[in-house]
């Protein structure tokens, strides 16, 4: 527990506060202050809607690695993705023999999840290494956040065909597999999108 000091409109309140997050996300206090011994986070509140970030742990050469090592590894995390995807939609397409109607929804996971690894993922990774600063302009922000929820709620709903796809395969194997068809599997795939 630490001691908090909160002036709001001339009147000092004392309370006592458990989690410090909960004295940090009011917005309405005009000051709040921290026992210096209890908290050692590296931000401070300036005003009720701002917090400025310490200028000695912006210049900490280990921050810098950090977020190298954070960039990279979303970097090969985004690549992984898109390569992954992409052999599978290649597969789907140049060999015939995998075309069943059950792998529909596998090609169709794979081009919900290739648009998230070639676009949302590496969109997110900037605005997260920038502090959480957009620097692509109102539309873009705009196409990327449709996009982003676009392609995630199409490939859970994606995730969804296939485990009812497999339930009826496993529960009904002989009348589900005459009743499904490339046709009906495609109607069945393409509300997703």
């Amino acid at each position: 527990m630490s001691s908090v000091a909160i002036v709001q409109s001339g009147m000092e309140v004392r309370m006592s506060v458990v989690d410090h997050t909960t004295a940090l996300g009011r917005s309405r206090f005009v000051n709040t202050t921290f026992d210096e011994d209890d908290v050692g986070w590296p931000w401070s509140m300036t005003d009720d809607t701002t917090s400025s970030f310490d200028k000695t742990s912006a210049a900490d050469p280990t921050s810098t690695v950090w977020i190298v090592v954070l960039s990279v590894a979303a970097g090969v995390t985004s690549l992984v993705t898109v390569g992954g995807n992409l052999i599978v939609i290649l597969s789907f397409t140049l060999e015939r023999s995998i075309r069943q109607p059950s792998n529909y929804f596998i090609a169709s996971l794979a081009v919900s999840d290739f648009l998230i690894g070639a676009v949302s993922m590496p969109l997110y990774s900037v605005y997260v290494f920038t502090d959480k600063t957009w620097l692509f302009g109102e539309l873009l922000c705009d196409l990327w956040l449709s996009l982003d929820y676009t392609a995630c709620l199409c490939s859970i709903y994606t995730v969804f065909c296939i485990t009812v796809d497999r339930f009826c395969s496993i529960r009904m194997p002989a009348k589900y597999r005459a009743w499904r068809t490339e046709r009906k599997v495609s109607c069945g795939k393409e509300p997703t999108f």
